[in-house]
């Protein structure tokens, strides 16, 4: 633990005297609290062998709980601190990935598969956390490659293949663990000279399950209780 850190409090603690101000004017200096409370999140400011500086962070101005705790830096006892906190991991609502389908199923053609390479850039959006797990929506767009045929196209000569480039246009739905996604997903795959071969993938839907990995989270606003 360490300043800068969010933490709650599984039990209550008694302050130790009057809390420090930050920017002092407009703020009710009467109202304070003798215990901090649980369900509150707060922002580790300082600690000493002796004392743990905490700020609870904002609560929405006009409500009790603002007039108490916002900008205001309470002090506490640091051995009941430490038999008391526990780390709050920030919880993001979005973040980029990278993932990749090591297979995508067609159902336009008896459910034939294919595993072509691809590489896929995708939006999460974090429906729901539970124990450092979460369950996300993407949406992504990739390139890749396919393999062309005589069974899977018209424009390819008999005993011939054409690898071309695909542009990929997926979403579905991902379990992250910490930063390894795995997830199912649909989308739709477009080649640029389907003209020439008509491939017959081509705009057609497909099912995949992929593997990524979360390569930025995106801040979307400061955290607050």
């Amino acid at each position: 633990m360490v300043p800068g850190d969010i933490v709650s409090l599984k039990q209550s603690i008694k302050t130790t005297g009057n809390p420090e101000l930050i920017y002092s004017q407009n703020l009710d200096t009467t109202k304070s609290v003798n215990y901090l409370e649980t369900f509150i999140q707060f922002e580790v400011i300082g600690v000493t062998d002796n004392i743990v500086k905490l700020r609870a962070l904002d609560f929405k101005e006009g409500t009790q709980k603002s007039h108490f705790y916002n900008k205001k830096i309470y002090s506490v006892n640091r051995s009941e601190f430490d038999k008391s906190y526990k780390i709050v991991e920030p919880v993001e609502k979005f973040s980029l990935g990278l993932i990749s389908l090591p297979f995508k199923v067609r159902p336009q053609t008896k459910f034939s598969y294919s595993t072509e390479f691809n590489l896929n850039g995708a939006l999460n959006y974090n429906i729901y956390t539970f124990w450092n797990t979460s369950i996300n929506y993407q949406a992504g767009l990739g390139l890749g490659s396919v393999s062309l045929n005589t069974s899977n196209s018209n424009g390819v000569s008999p005993g011939q293949e054409q690898n071309v480039s695909i542009l990929s246009i997926l979403n579905g739905l991902m379990l992250q663990h910490k930063c390894i996604q795995v997830g199912i997903y649909l989308g739709v795959d477009y080649i640029n000279n389907q003209e020439e071969y008509q491939w017959n993938g081509n705009g057609n839907l497909w099912f995949g399950i992929g593997i990524g990995y979360d390569i930025l989270t995106i801040s979307t606003k400061k955290p607050t209780n």
